[in-house]
């Protein structure tokens, strides 16, 4: 009788150490630094969760995972602060809190899909490493992530690029070096600054999946921010016209056609910079 109780009680051991060892493994799991094939720069390509399916659009969802502070996301009502914890398999993530406050002006439509994903995103509790990218799910949610290309503007930030055609809907025109009156800098990856003859824009842009898009853009009149005494004669205005509508009318798309050469493409038609230091 001693013997059985004796064997009982170390089995009751035994079992308690495994327990105990399992629960320190996923504590263990639980808080290590991500797997390094989760880290790096990801957008979302499509998602859905108990309401259904995500409709992406023209919509960029982004996750970028490194360390617990530099791990965040973005969508296009803002940023927001996260924390990746595990490997292929089990992951258990961590959203800062979030307010939507960006979503302010923008379509309903993005406002909820904004909270939708990053709901789901913290609800995640397992990911698949693919070749293709990233799926996190969980019970009602699914989350599919590529591999986020660099901005197109990354190379021409802080260089100013010349106008040297603009294409409004068919008809080119080729501008003469001696009458370039309109050139663009981006002052950031979220930031342009477009000079005419005729004025100067400030504008915001957001990256859609397949470009860009207007946050805001605001224009002063040459008039006034140089005081200049005479307003713009026909050729400068013809070409103001053309060039603002081409870019800040709608959604546009930025194309590098060589180290020299970028390309700006909207459905009111194409504009042609060129980096004047560059040989193309």
């Amino acid at each position: 009788m001693r013997t059985a109780k004796r064997s009982a009680l170390a089995c009751l051991a035994a079992a308690t150490a495994l327990v105990l060892a399992g629960c320190a493994a996923a504590d263990s799991a639980k808080d290590a630094a991500p797997d390094p094939r989760l880290r790096g720069s990801w957008q979302l390509v499509s998602g859905s969760d108990r309401l259904g399916d995500f409709q992406m659009d023209q919509t960029l969802m982004t996750l970028s995972v490194g360390s617990a502070r530099e791990t965040h996301g973005a969508t296009p009502c803002g940023s927001f602060g996260a924390s990746v914890r595990g490997s292929a398999g089990a992951i258990w993530i961590t959203v800062a809190p979030h307010t939507s406050k960006g979503c302010a002006g923008l379509d309903t439509t993005i406002a909820q899909l904004d909270v939708r994903f990053v709901q789901a995103l913290a609800r995640s509790t397992e990911v698949a490493v693919t070749r293709q990218g990233l799926t996190m799910r969980a019970p009602g949610t699914e989350l599919e992530f590529e591999p986020l290309l660099p901005s197109p503007v990354s190379n021409y930030i802080d260089k100013t690029l010349i106008l040297t055609s603009f294409t409004p809907i068919g008809t080119i025109f080729d501008i003469p070096i001696s009458a370039r009156y309109s050139s663009i800098m981006f002052t950031s990856q979220e930031s342009f600054r477009l000079s005419t003859a005729c004025g100067l824009t400030n504008a915001k842009i957001r990256r859609t999946t397949n470009g860009f898009s207007l946050e805001n853009a605001a224009t002063t009149d040459w008039v006034l921010v140089n005081a200049r005494s005479r307003p713009c004669n026909n050729d400068e205005r013809t070409e103001d016209v053309a060039v603002t509508k081409i870019i800040l009318h709608g959604e546009f798309s930025v194309h590098r056609v060589n180290v020299a050469v970028l390309q700006i493409d909207s459905d009111q038609g194409r504009l042609t910079f060129h980096d004047p230091n560059e040989i193309s």
